[in-house]
């Protein structure tokens, strides 16, 4: 009889650490730190629209973004319209695209957009929540429990009747006719500066942090335009600079997380990054230091 109890006891407390651990594990992938706010684009039935989570008055604002707005997808070499990027979705749900629109328009708009969501509705709260909520009602780059997240967050939203829907402003774009008479609209220099304003992160932009970046992708350009990403989510920065090696990897941080515990989870939970102590010319007296790789 001892030894059954034995055996029982043992089994049960098995299965409470493999339990303990399997929640720790899905804890330290979760995303989104709902302290912080959080910016996503959603594909709709209608319309693609930016929505951004301010915990500060805990609303949704949201942008449409025109159909006739072309994105280059990142690092493919090839660019698309926001409406025919919508059509061929509604066809191939869960495809790569989804992920290279979604850092296509982060980098074109300077918008930090850690969140994909494509959808068969309307794009408003209450329709996007019922989406998430059902089954296969919507493709996203997100894990379980960050859906579970943004479903909660949903619900105080609309529980307090806060969202703002805005239209994009037209000044932010340039018309293009193409050579076959196509006519298209591409985002302009403005569009950062309205993006800053728009889609700033009150809880980073309180930490007051000097950020250098460092661009190690062997991709021109690309340390530029992650450093307007950095300004739009509240981080000053004060320098990009080339590395002389190249990161095979998404990006490193290396900052003090004790001293700026929201900016770094920012970058580490949003952008990716991994934590570093040191690398090849390491900068001192830099707050924070961000090397960008050629996966960003």
């Amino acid at each position: 009889m001892r030894y059954k109890w034995v055996l029982r006891m043992t089994g049960i407390v098995f299965c409470v650490l493999v339990g303990v651990s399997l929640i720790v594990s899905v804890w330290k992938n979760k995303m989104i730190d709902s302290r912080l706010g959080f910016n996503m684009v959603v594909l709709g039935d209608d319309r693609a629209t930016v929505m951004s989570y301010k915990p500060e008055n805990l609303s949704v604002d949201y942008v449409d973004l025109p159909d006739s707005l072309k994105i280059d997808l990142f690092n493919n070499g090839s660019d698309f319209g926001i409406g025919e990027l919508r059509e061929a979705e509604k066809k191939t749900a869960g495809s790569a695209s989804l992920n290279d629109f979604r850092r296509g328009l982060s980098l074109e708009l300077g918008i930090p957009i850690p969140i994909i969501i494509r959808h068969k509705t309307q794009n408003d709260p209450l329709s996007l929540r019922d989406s998430l909520l059902a089954w296969g009602g919507a493709d996203t780059n997100m894990k379980f429990i960050d859906r579970m997240e943004v479903i909660k967050i949903l619900g105080l939203v609309l529980a307090k009747g806060l969202n703002l829907n805005q239209p994009f402003p037209s000044r932010l774009t340039d018309r293009v006719v193409e050579i076959d008479g196509g006519i298209y609209q591409k985002a302009n220099e403005a569009v950062f500066s309205w993006a800053k304003n728009y889609f700033l992160s009150e809880a980073v932009l309180s930490e007051t942090v000097e950020v250098v970046v460092m661009n190690a992708s062997g991709i021109p350009g690309l340390g530029r335009k992650v450093s307007r990403q950095f300004e739009t989510a509240g981080m000053r920065v004060i320098d990009v600079r080339t590395g002389n090696y190249i990161l095979d990897k998404r990006c490193e941080v290396d900052g003090d997380r004790e001293a700026h515990p929201l900016t770094m989870n920012y970058l580490v939970n949003y952008f990716g990054c991994e934590i570093i102590t040191d690398y090849p010319g390491k900068n001192q007296g830099t707050e924070i230091v961000v090397i960008v790789g050629k996966n960003y």
